[in-house]
């Protein structure tokens, strides 16, 4: 399999290069089967550093979906998409932007601190996606990243 379907290492950023993968292989017609695989951290980052990785995965997250062909088979390997496909769906993109925004510094002091919420991290990753994807929408093109079409 990996001859046949490779890593795409033209992603020059951070972030989502197995979801690539992981699509090219669904598109290929080969069954996935994912294993929980738990992560304990142990301080090797701090927040603000994962902060920072979870920017540029989530922007190299919103590029890829730019590029793929099938964005609904892509958006059915990332949890994050599916929750932006709801989202798309009943309208709210602009809002969650515009509250992503707003409230962004605000956020990121609280998933610093010691009392994180998942929920609230969710929403931090799923407005910041919805600011990106409209950032993307209003350029319309994304001249600096491009993946050709064998690839997608």
């Amino acid at each position: 399999m990996f001859s046949k379907i490779k890593f795409y290492e033209e992603l020059k950023q951070y972030g989502h290069e197995d979801t690539l993968f992981s699509y090219q292989l669904k598109k290929a017609g080969i069954n996935i089967c994912h294993i929980d695989n738990g992560l304990i951290h142990e301080g090797l980052e701090t927040n603000k550093e994962y902060l920072t990785k979870v920017k540029l995965s989530t922007e190299n997250l919103s590029r890829l979906f730019d590029n793929v062909t099938d964005k609904k088979t892509f958006s059915e390997t990332v949890t994050l998409l599916r929750s932006f496909m709801w989202i798309k769906r009943f309208r709210l993109r602009g809002l969650f932007a515009g509250i992503f925004i707003k409230y962004r510094d605000k956020m990121e002091i609280r998933l610093d601190s010691s009392k994180i919420s998942l929920l609230l991290f969710w929403f931090y990753k799923v407005s910041m996606f919805c600011t990106f994807r409209e950032i993307h929408r209003r350029r319309k093109f994304l001249p600096i990243f491009r993946i050709p079409p064998e690839i997608i």
